[in-house]
């Protein structure tokens, strides 16, 4: 799961991992996809590749350029205003999913906002996790992103996903939860 860069961070993820590695989906929240200076957010192009980046480092960092029928399923929200990183980028990751026959979910919200993640204030909050949570509730049981479901883990620490610590006793059964070391769905 990512939001903006980090949602660069976990499309890359979902498209150049291979194996064991690969998530089974990925959550992403008004990403940056591309590298292409005409629509990317310019401040996390710098950051990752540099000022003046090969053209091939650029296409390698492109994510929708690395979409194959291996790349996981997706959720995808953004605001089709959004002033910071354009619409572009989820757009055309959601186009190259989609012709690679991946599953998309798509959640544009009609808002110029970016960065409202789960802020429990923004107006569409409600909307977003009730449809993130029937969009992962869809999954057949037992899918992890990396490891056995929680239920059958041996960890001592369990974080929701907003990074509030689980109480080892409470033998979390349903939600996406984050142990040391391995993330996990575990569905009801």
């Amino acid at each position: 799961m990512g939001f903006s860069a980090g949602g660069h961070l976990a499309s890359t993820l979902a498209t150049h991992a291979t194996g064991a590695d690969l998530p089974a989906f990925q959550v992403l929240f008004y990403p940056v996809i591309t590298m292409d200076a005409s629509y990317t957010h310019q401040g996390s192009r710098d950051n990752l590749l540099g000022t003046n980046p090969s053209q091939a480092l650029v296409d390698l960092y492109s994510n929708e350029k690395q979409v194959t029928a291996s790349t996981p399923r997706a959720y995808v929200c953004w605001g089709t205003g959004d002033r910071t990183v354009p619409q572009a980028n989820s757009l055309n990751y959601v186009a190259a999913l989609e012709a690679a026959g991946v599953p998309v979910h798509t959640l544009p919200l009609n808002v110029a906002n970016h960065g409202f993640g789960f802020k429990t204030d923004f107006a569409y909050h409600d909307q977003i996790v009730s449809d993130l949570t029937a969009w992962l509730q869809s999954f057949e049981p037992g899918t992890t992103a990396i490891t056995a479901p929680a239920s059958t883990a041996t960890h001592d620490t369990y974080y929701t996903l907003t990074g509030l610590r689980v109480s080892p006793s409470a033998k979390p059964r349903s939600g996406i939860l984050v142990t040391e070391g391995h993330k996990c769905v575990v569905l009801p």
